[in-house]
């Protein structure tokens, strides 16, 4: 006879794999309320899973799809999740686009398992409509359209162009996201202040050329905000660990449009400067920050320079859910995040433009 365990072991395991099935154990309840999001479940074996509602609107042809079973070889949207499903390398959410019909839609696909800390089963497809994403990339495409009309048909001086450009992209990130509004320019400023100071007392390795390009592309340090949902973006409390790695999402974003948009514009070492700066000035100096957990050294030296101004803004600023800090209380707290959050080089470049820091801020 049977003993008890031997028994609960068949059940718990066709209990998993009807959990594996069925969409709406894969997805929080947050998730399964959002009416303008499509969520897609795909088994590492390419299998169909499951997918909500909303997906029928976006593919019509998976509402008559049968669970756990493979899509056609000439089925265009299983197709399209294959390449998404193979292009999957990261551990956590990786993001990106792809055409369907006459609209774009933006993807975010993660691994998912059936119980906590368990062996992966599958991937979530959380897929949107894109509109506005894409009119943002039309609009930034049209402004690197029109600076080369106008640099072919003028003899304009190029840099001032692109600084035009440079400040409509931070115009267009500050007039979304209303927690941070004036953070471009303030970022800009303070990383001008900061290179200068390095540049004069030979206190990095830093070479007029660098130094030229890095205070040119601050401005575009957080254009990925541009895709970030606006209830995420404009928050007033404090973010929930799903929206926190929707919002981390940024600064890989950035990355990518900065290359868009410089490329075949500017000399190839700005456009790798303007990459660099905004993919990684989130980066932290003990490996702790994202997007790659670069540690120490790895960091690039723009990164570098624009995470100290970037977090120096955050402390002294207003912000919707707090009120701004003390210069005495912000300098404490940059001091203190030397050689963990910060290069550790970077506290006498702080300690040497803390004055002007606060008689900046002081102003404005």
């Amino acid at each position: 006879m049977a003993s008890t365990a031997s028994k609960e072991v068949p059940a718990a395991s066709v209990h998993d794999q009807m959990r594996a099935h069925d969409i709406s154990s894969m997805i929080t309840d947050s998730q399964r309320d959002h009416a303008v999001r499509s969520y897609v479940a795909i088994g590492l074996n390419g299998k169909f899973l499951g997918a909500n509602e909303k997906s029928y609107d976006f593919f019509p042809e998976l509402r008559g799809k049968k669970v756990d079973t493979r899509f056609s070889e000439d089925s265009e949207i299983g197709k399209k999740f294959r390449r998404i499903v193979d292009n999957y390398t990261a551990d956590g959410i990786e993001t990106g686009f792809f055409p369907s019909g006459d609209r774009t839609l933006a993807y975010r696909i993660s691994a998912f398992s059936v119980r906590k800390g368990g062996a992966v089963r599958g991937y979530l497809i959380d897929i949107r409509d894109a509109m506005v994403e894409k009119k943002n990339l039309d609009l930034l495409t049209n402004y690197n359209d029109r600076l080369n009309r106008e640099v072919a048909e003028k003899t304009r001086n190029i840099e001032e162009i692109q600084e035009k450009l440079v400040l409509s992209m931070a115009d267009m990130v500050e007039n979304r996201d209303g927690n941070t509004g004036g953070h471009v320019r303030r970022t800009s400023d303070i990383v001008g202040i900061l290179v200068r100071e390095i540049m004069e007392n030979n206190l990095f390795p830093l070479d007029e050329n660098l130094a030229r390009d890095i205070i040119r592309t601050a401005p575009m340090h957080d254009l990925g905000k541009v895709s970030i949902d606006s209830g995420i973006l404009n928050k007033p409390a404090r973010l929930t660990p799903e929206e926190y790695d929707i919002m981390k999402t940024h600064s890989t974003i950035s990355g990518q449009m900065v290359k868009i948009l410089l490329d075949g514009v500017e000399e190839d070492s700005l456009v790798q400067t303007a990459y660099r700066l905004a993919r990684h000035h989130h980066e932290r100096w003990d490996g702790k920050g994202y997007p790659d957990g670069l540690v120490g050294e790895m960091i690039p030296v723009e990164a570098l320079i624009m995470a100290v101004a970037d977090v120096y803004d955050a402390l002294v600023s207003k912000r919707v859910y707090k009120e701004p800090m003390s210069y005495e209380k912000a300098a404490q707290i940059m001091n203190e995040g030397m050689g963990t959050q910060f290069d550790p080089n970077m506290r006498i470049v702080f300690q040497r433009c803390r004055k002007d820091l606060e008689t900046y801020y002081s102003a404005i």
